[in-house]
């Protein structure tokens, strides 16, 4: 099937909503971009919330379990790993080669909830890999003011 100009516009739109998603998500400290390489691809990842949890899913499809990293601190989410190529047969010639392959980091700004940081839950099926934090419902707290 031949791409055509609006494919192509199509998917620039996505990855524009992707970074602009991103910026909205960026703490007001200056951000560190040195990690960032071109010889690494980027996994994509949807995030979400529920009214207990913080839900972040990588595509990882083809990635082996253990060679996935995931790094949790206050402001952001790192997961890093690698995915080989697989190929069959000796020498192949590629007519098209559109899936990433070596190695992969994605850096996940977090939003400003009442996350449980230390307690999260990972699972890794059908080639997705699902990250959930609990959130902590914040609680009104009524201040008595005593008069003397």
């Amino acid at each position: 099937m031949n791409k055509s100009i609006f494919d192509d516009m199509l998917e620039l739109q996505r990855e524009m909503m992707r970074l602009m998603n991103e910026v909205a998500t960026f703490p007001s400290k200056t951000l560190n971009l040195s990690q960032i390489s071109s010889n690494q691809w980027q996994p994509r990842c949807d995030v979400y919330r529920t009214s207990s949890q913080l839900i972040i899913i990588f595509d990882l499809a083809g990635v082996n379990k253990e060679s996935i990293k995931i790094y949790s601190q206050k402001d952001f989410l790192t997961v890093s790993g690698e995915r080989v190529m697989s190929t069959v047969g000796d020498a192949p010639s590629f007519y098209t080669m559109e899936i990433d392959s070596g190695h992969f980091e994605r850096r996940v700004f977090l939003p400003d909830l009442p996350i449980a940081y230390e307690k999260l839950e990972v699972s890794y099926e059908n080639g997705l890999l699902k990250i959930m934090f609990d959130i902590h419902p914040s609680k009104d707290r009524v201040i008595e003011i005593e008069i003397r």
